[in-house]
């Protein structure tokens, strides 16, 4: 017999000791383990990012990831090694994990009681014609003034830092399937504003930022905190390179070179042909016939480092203020 879960009765009667899950680096969920040890490299989110699980319960994070759980446990099946023996689970670095787990799932119903995690479309489209119309002002003030007028040239340049800044956090909801039902129009719409407007690669965005959710401020395992040794942040990072004398810059002007230096590097690297493409074509026929190539490329940095000043500026609040450490293991909630 096969239960909801996707176990059978016989695998449900083999049980495994958290000092088991954690020598082979199985994944718990919900109770019950899984070899993800082959499956890790077929996973659509990456093999970092179930790797990063190995040994560990992760319940919390695979079912706020997962829309489709009927999916995804047929795919689970083959892997199912058997349940874990809560009881044996003894982690110094936490107090009262059980009570801490049902606060959230407590949580978790009662905001989708109250439809909290239910998108309003016209919202989105709202927001989305919103930047189309800024771009195209952005356009037409070029096009009238070019460099002549530095005020008018302002304006423009200010009109394509919102539009880029605006929509980073749009794309973000539809890479986090949180618009639509369909997954597939979810990540068809994200591609058109991360690729056609902002120029970056969803892939990459959504492989480094599913890490991120994954393992919030965590050593090794968040991106989002991985600029050493260019910055230190958190009160771990900076001990361990005083200790080692690893301390390459002056990080106690960190906060000053930051400005010249971080927003340079979110400059895109990563290419997919079809989706930038129509960014690339998109600036050259609105720039290039009244600023000319390098001028378009001198107004391509000018927007780049403003828009990205105001993208990091506004994600490292959620960094900074909070405890940044190695992975201890603990709930995914408290993380």
């Amino acid at each position: 017999d096969i239960d909801e879960s996707g176990a059978s009765s016989d695998q449900k009667h083999k049980t495994f000791k958290w000092d088991e899950v954690k020598q082979n680096k199985w994944i718990v969920t919900e109770n019950l383990v899984y070899d993800v040890s082959r499956f890790s490299r077929k996973h659509p989110g990456g093999e970092r990012l179930t790797l990063n699980h190995a040994g560990q319960d992760a319940t919390d994070a695979f079912s706020c990831f997962h829309t489709d759980m009927k999916k995804v446990r047929k795919y689970m099946s083959p892997i199912l090694m058997g349940q874990v023996m809560p009881e044996s689970d003894v982690n110094p670095n936490e107090e009262r994990k059980t009570e801490l787990h049902k606060d959230f799932q407590n949580l978790k119903l009662l905001a989708e009681k109250k439809c909290l995690f239910k998108a309003k479309p016209i919202f989105f489209l709202l927001h989305f014609l919103q930047l189309v119309l800024l771009d195209l002002l952005a356009a037409y003030i070029i096009h009238k003034s070019g460099f002549a007028n530095w005020l008018a040239y302002s304006i423009a340049v200010a009109c394509l830092v919102i539009v880029q800044a605006q929509a980073g956090w749009l794309q973000h909801d539809f890479g986090h399937l949180s618009v639509f039902r369909s997954n597939k129009m979810n990540l068809f719409v994200q591609n058109i504003i991360i690729g056609g407007i902002m120029g970056f690669s969803a892939n990459w965005w959504n492989y480094c930022h599913y890490q991120h959710h994954a393992k919030p401020n965590t050593i090794k395992r968040d991106p989002d905190i991985r600029f050493g040794p260019l910055y230190l942040i958190g009160k771990v990072v900076p001990v361990e390179f005083g200790k080692k004398k690893m301390a390459k810059l002056p990080y106690n002007l960190q906060q000053f070179y930051f400005f010249f230096t971080l927003p340079l590097l979110l400059i895109p690297i990563y290419f997919e042909i079809m989706w930038i493409s129509i960014y690339l074509i998109r600036w050259y026929a609105m720039f290039v016939p009244t600023l000319g190539l390098m001028g378009t490329i001198k107004l391509y940095f000018l927007v780049r480092v403003f828009e990205s000043v105001w993208f990091v500026w506004s994600t490292q609040i959620s960094h900074l203020p909070m405890n940044v450490d190695y992975d201890k293991d603990l709930s995914w909630f408290r993380s």
